[in-house]
């Protein structure tokens, strides 16, 4: 598990606040939909906000498997 900490004032390209929300959101989505070029990374993720500025983002990937 991952706990990301987004820096104040970030915005979209439309000027909107980018929320922990939207960033989990994307994950997730993009995993559940299969998104082209995304679900390669995100396949295995899960992300929860935790509040306005902190996601915490999960693999089903044990880190230990993945040491070569």
């Amino acid at each position: 598990t991952y706990t990301y900490t987004l820096r104040d004032g970030l915005k979209w390209s439309d000027y909107q606040p980018l929320t922990a929300e939207d960033v989990a959101w994307t994950i997730n989505t993009s995993r559940d939909q299969v998104w082209l070029n995304h679900s390669a990374v995100t396949a295995n993720l899960s992300a929860v906000a935790i509040d306005e500025r902190t996601v915490e983002i999960t693999s089903a990937v044990d880190r230990k498997s993945t040491r070569l």
